[in-house]
């Protein structure tokens, strides 16, 4: 009946005129059917996906996850290098923005998630320049003042304040966030004090202090080596497939 058409590489994929009338009867079903659907082929678009990856594919998969509203993990891909590097942006930032909004808009997403969408769009913001970030910051700040959230939310809207007031040769407005947020850094994890100390670094090269951001980030690059189990004498000369046997179990990660 030509409702479902081949093409390139022997792949198959549902005229679009099936796919009005498809979306229709699923709409019929109601809203809590239409999540339970979307979430069932969001997790078999994932396990394609590590399966045989396709541009395709990840832009569905980003779709999905926005829908569902995991704004953690688009916000997790979306502050990666790679993802960055891939273009994905424009998949996911109407979902963080839409996340992001004042409370009740939509009312079922809780504010640490929330936050999360808004740190997003900072990054995003931070990277192309745009003076919006400075309005994500502030919306990041009332809601953890509204909320009472903790150190991690704390840490993560001051990080980047830092780094903005760096950015504007704000010494003394960099210095003093710094000193706020030495407290809670103690309260996290190592991790937690790896991203702030890099953080610093940039912040620091940012005002024109080069030396001190040397100074803070050569312990750092050993930490990460040794959590990894390699060395620079290792790395030299050798290509990613021939590092992956050597590094440490659980090793990597921030």
């Amino acid at each position: 009946m030509g409702l479902l058409q081949t093409s390139a590489s022997d792949k198959i994929k549902l005229h679009d005129a099936a796919r009005v009338v498809g979306k229709g009867r699923l709409a019929l079903l109601g809203t809590e059917a239409v999540k339970a659907d979307q979430e069932a082929l969001r997790g078999v678009v994932q396990q394609s996906l590590l399966e045989s990856w396709s541009p395709a594919k990840l832009s569905l998969f980003l779709r999905l996850t926005g829908e569902v509203g995991r704004l953690d993990v688009l916000v997790e891909m979306a502050t990666e290098e790679l993802f960055d590097e891939m273009g994905v942006w424009p998949e996911v930032e109407a979902y963080l923005e839409h996340g992001g909004q004042d409370e009740g808009i939509p009312p079922d997403i809780p504010p640490d998630r929330r936050i999360k969408a808004l740190d997003g769009l900072a990054f995003a913001d931070m990277k192309a320049g745009s003076d919006r970030v400075a309005s994500w910051l502030d919306q990041m700040d009332a809601l953890i003042t509204t909320h009472e959230l903790g150190a991690e939310e704390r840490l993560r809207v001051g990080m980047k304040r830092m780094n903005l007031l760096a950015s504007k040769g704000d010494g003394r407005g960099t210095a003093r966030l710094i000193a706020d947020l030495t407290p809670f850094v103690k309260e996290l994890s190592p991790g937690h004090r790896r991203v702030f100390s890099y953080n610093v670094a940039c912040a620091e090269l940012a005002l024109g202090e080069p030396k001190a951001a040397i100074k803070r980030i050569q312990p750092l690059i050993k930490e990460y080596y040794d959590l990894i189990g390699l060395s620079p004498e290792l790395v030299m000369g050798n290509n990613a497939p021939d590092l992956e046997p050597m590094l440490k179990e659980g090793g990597g990660g921030r």
